[in-house]
């Protein structure tokens, strides 16, 4: 397909969003997005479509060009993209399902404990169809299969589709509270995945606790070393990522966690905030404790040595870097 003149269009102002050529998201209802914000529109159904006639149907080119001519409405926005570092560059609006090259899928709100940051229905027993799922996607193209909930390792439909996409010589990530890891899943794992992020949300057992409600600290980092010990076990490159989200109750352990990531276990971190975060920071502490908080964070990040291990996203965004 020609390529649509946008030279004028990136002079109106980008909103250029890669994902829209290379990502897809499916909910847990089955509504198709290339976007795990649910942006931005559903494009389909994975229960009554199949993903390749949804990459290259008529509504995703309309949002493809809308992106390329300054004209996606939910770019602005987006706490996701780090814009700085996309440059606009001209794209078809029809390209091939094998260019696609990551999805995640969020299977369920089912868990095992009870963030107290957390929206999602722990108690819900609704699940995707891993079948149906399984029939209606091909996986062929894709470098980077994410699973999401809830705990995925509690949803068992995430399980039997992590088992069948591996059985395909596919890598599997997914981010983890890991209270259910056990020494069968930690091989899983370590030989299967490319990267699993733990859900750690403190840098203290107390705080941890308080926050991930049902969690225990120290079976946490038991099973954290259980993975590593699997990893060591098969030489794998699987790299172990902690992710704290920021809440009020652990704000003031954000430079804590940056200098003790190691300790814990973990390769790297990175971070995601609660969406009151922002309103906290600005009227329930002083302008004093945030400038020395944010000091605090600046000096644990100079002390954690390589840059490349420590994602400051979303401190950037809260203003704390």
């Amino acid at each position: 397909m020609r390529l649509p003149n946008i030279r004028r269009f990136f002079q109106r102002g980008s909103t250029f969003c890669p994902k829209l050529w290379d990502e897809v998201y499916i909910h847990d209802n089955g509504n198709v997005y290339t976007c795990c914000h649910e942006k931005p529109q559903a494009l389909g159904n994975i229960y009554r479509d199949r993903m390749a006639d949804l990459w290259n149907g008529e509504l995703l080119q309309r949002l493809r060009q809308d992106s390329l001519r300054g004209r996606l409405g939910c770019y602005h926005a987006c706490t996701l993209l780090k814009k700085e570092e996309i440059a606009p560059e001209p794209k078809p609006l029809s390209v091939p399902y094998s260019e696609l090259r990551r999805i995640k899928i969020l299977f369920g709100e089912g868990c095992n404990i009870s963030c107290i940051m957390c929206p999602q229905n722990h108690r819900s027993r609704a699940h995707l169809d891993a079948q149906k799922l399984i029939e209606h996607l091909d996986l062929t193209p894709f470098e980077r299969i994410e699973l999401q909930g809830g705990e995925p390792l509690f949803i068992m439909a995430a399980r039997r589709f992590f088992d069948h996409a591996t059985s395909q010589g596919k890598k599997v990530s997914f981010l983890t509270n890991g209270i259910i890891i056990n020494d069968e899943w930690a091989e899983k794992i370590a030989r299967h995945s490319s990267f699993i992020y733990f859900s750690v949300n403190a840098a203290t057992k107390e705080t941890h606790e308080l926050v991930n409600r049902g969690s225990k600290w120290e079976r946490v980092l038991r099973n954290i070393q259980r993975v590593r010990e699997a990893r060591d076990a098969h030489g794998t490159d699987l790299r172990i990522v902690g992710h704290m989200t920021i809440v009020p109750e652990n704000v003031a352990e954000i430079p804590s966690f940056i200098r003790r990531y190691r300790e814990f276990g973990f390769d790297a971190i990175n971070f995601g905030f609660d969406e009151g975060v922002p309103a906290y920071l600005k009227s329930a502490l002083d302008p004093g404790r945030r400038k020395q908080l944010a000091q605090e964070i600046q000096a644990a990040l100079a002390q954690s040595g390589d840059g490349a291990t420590v994602n400051p996203l979303r401190l950037q965004l809260l203003g704390l870097v």
